[in-house]
């Protein structure tokens, strides 16, 4: 296993706590963490020399280290920073560089429950009506059928593994699958619990199966892969939301590698990257998987990470208009648009309409993986270019820093497969 989380030992005494602002993503200076001589307590990633990680990681206990999660060729630590001992980390003889573990989010913007009676009654509750309609007593969101993922069944002999790194996963949910399904904890608590409720809704959009009485004439929802979805679920997210560092979420890919997966899908981001992280996951790219990530929803032309790294594709956010959601992020890394603006979906006890580019990134790593499926012979590669050489084009025409290449769609994709091969 090339990642794995550390045994937490304060060797010291020291404890652990720092912000995201109280330094920089760089070597922080000494003005920057340390105020009037005080110790500061920081997480950091240091990266080792070449064959040199145990007498680094040797070095960094006798300073007191924390541990928590090691790489190929680093390892994340909490240390007490002083005016004394601070170049004498950064001068450690096996340190190569060290850099901060930065933050990383859930990020949905608002969640809005509703009961299974009042999606079944949409004459009597407005507004409703464009978000999702009835197939018999199934609701299909309008999502689905704007990626064209209605009705469009994958192979299932060849179904490809997606992996979701979230809050976890509400297993026994009605409307979820519980066969083809496991999953790995980062320390978060067990995957199979979600006591937020934006992992499940992320697993809904892939993966909501419906077909079954939840209430008088409401069968459930369905997401994009409503049968056949083998699913790997990584929870690194308490039940509070909260964040995790780039570390962890580097740890929770690989552990998708590891588990198989070919689709990654990742509801999160940072604003600012880090050396440890991008090397981590370009390895699993460089393994033959495909990764998405949401885009952010800050409404401007910052990038997020991980979905700015350039081997991660970023998804936008339109409603369910097609129009360019205000508040998701425009930026030449933007590959994808898909429906990210009151999303219906499933939350641990039953539905919830959600928005956020959290919400547009399960239906195109849905898609990415219901395609796969049928053409078991191409490369992650040929998926991805028949991905955006299909999608339907919004926004300015071509390519354009608010939608990417346009909006997924599923049948174009596969057809373009079917005419043109990989």
């Amino acid at each position: 296993m090339r990642f794995k989380l550390l045994t937490a030992a304060v060797l010291t005494g020291l404890s652990i706590g720092v912000t995201a602002t109280e330094f920089t993503s760089s070597a922080p200076s000494i003005g920057e963490l340390v105020n009037n001589g005080t110790t500061m307590n920081v997480r950091v990633i240091a990266h080792a020399k070449l064959g040199q990680l145990e007498a680094m990681k040797t070095e960094l206990a006798a300073y007191g280290a924390e541990f928590h999660v090691e790489g190929s060729n680093w390892v994340a630590v909490t240390v007490g920073v002083t005016t004394e001992n601070y170049q004498e980390l950064l001068n450690l003889s096996p340190v190569l560089s060290v850099e901060k573990d930065q933050e990383r989010q859930s990020i949905p913007l608002n969640v809005r429950a509703v009961s299974a009676q009042d999606l079944a009654n949409t004459e009597t509750t407005p507004g409703l009506n464009a978000l999702y309609r009835f197939d018999g007593d199934e609701a299909i969101p309008y999502g689905i059928e704007a990626v064209q993922a209605y009705g469009f069944n994958p192979n299932p002999a060849h179904m490809p593994k997606v992996c979701i790194v979230d809050t976890g996963y509400n297993f026994g949910h009605p409307d979820l699958p519980t066969s083809n399904v496991d999953g790995t904890d980062d320390g978060a608590g067990p995957w199979y619990i979600d006591g937020h409720g934006h992992g499940t809704h992320v697993a809904g959009t892939v993966a909501a199966k419906g077909g079954n009485v939840v209430a008088p004439g409401f069968n459930g929802v369905v997401g994009v892969i409503p049968n056949g979805t083998d699913l790997h679920i990584v929870r690194v997210f308490n039940d509070a939301g909260g964040f995790v560092y780039a570390s962890d979420l580097a740890g929770a890919v690989q552990d998708c590698a590891e588990a198989g997966a070919k689709v990654v899908s990742m509801s999160l981001g940072g604003i600012l990257s880090t050396k440890a992280e991008k090397e981590a996951l370009k390895d699993v790219v460089d393994d033959g998987a495909l990764l998405f990530a949401a885009a952010g929803n800050d409404g401007n032309a910052s990038h997020s990470y991980p979905a700015s790294y350039d081997f991660v594709h970023s998804v936008a956010a339109v409603d369910e208009y097609n129009e360019h959601a205000s508040f998701s992020q425009r930026t030449a890394q933007v590959q994808f648009a898909a429906p990210g603006v009151d999303v219906l979906s499933t939350v641990p006890g039953g539905f919830a309409f959600s928005t956020g580019t959290s919400m547009s990134t399960p239906h195109v790593s849905g898609v990415a993986a219901t395609v796969w499926s049928h053409f078991p012979e191409c490369d992650s590669i040929s998926i991805l270019e028949a991905l955006q050489m299909s999608a339907k084009d919004l926004d300015e025409e071509g390519y354009d820093y608010k939608t990417g290449w346009g909006l997924i769609q599923t049948q174009a994709a596969y057809d373009l497969l079917t005419n043109e091969g990989c």
